[in-house]
């Protein structure tokens, strides 16, 4: 027992170990930030060509959170509807034909 925790102890700290080495060596071979002309950072025109798009994407899925929403009540309203029946058959029924919607 206390060779196997052992052993798994090395193991861990040897992975950890090699963990760090691999994102040392990645990060080294990355180029500074915050140099603009020299391929370290982007171009002014790309980086509001990549906000304008952000907002476009966020605009989207705020649309979308608004439809979840208002289709809420309604589903809301069926689900109480369906679940309120005392035969469980008949709970079944009602089950099946939500998904076959």
């Amino acid at each position: 027992m206390v060779r196997k925790k052992g052993s798994l102890i090395l193991c861990g700290a040897f992975l950890f170990v090699a963990w760090n080495a691999l994102l040392l060596l990645y990060l080294w071979g990355r180029p500074p930030i915050g140099h603009l002309g020299d391929g370290g950072g982007a171009e002014p025109e790309e980086m509001i060509r990549l906000a304008e798009e952000v907002e476009v994407h966020l605009d989207t899925q705020k649309k979308l959170l608004k439809q979840i929403e208002s289709h809420r009540a309604v589903w809301a309203k069926s689900y109480i509807h369906f679940t309120s029946f005392k035969n469980p058959v008949l709970t079944s029924v009602g089950v099946f034909l939500i998904f076959c919607r």
